[in-house]
């Protein structure tokens, strides 16, 4: 037997993962508030190109100074809230 999960379309996903993340920064906005220190300062430091990438080219092609801060605080971030799944970093 097929799980729902694997019936559910790319868009469905990205969906809930959207509303996931909209209900915790509306019930936990702390979360919101640490992203919005390190990590988005730093992303805002990588050039225009970088900043298109998704988490799991990131690594490969951004600078490798900048990059490494930015996987690092996000790393951080996603620990630190238990929101350690590489979709959370991603739409992060």
């Amino acid at each position: 037997m097929e799980s729902w999960i694997g019936r559910m379309s790319i868009r469905s996903v990205a969906f809930l993962h959207g509303e996931f993340l909209n209900a915790v920064a509306e019930y936990q906005p702390g979360v919101c508030e640490a992203l919005y220190g390190e990590p988005l300062v730093l992303f805002g430091k990588l050039e225009g190109y970088e900043q298109t990438f998704d988490w799991e080219h990131f690594e490969m092609a951004a600078d490798p100074t900048m990059g490494d801060a930015l996987i690092d605080s996000l790393l951080k971030w996603s620990r630190d809230w238990w929101l350690d799944a590489d979709w959370c970093r991603e739409a992060a």
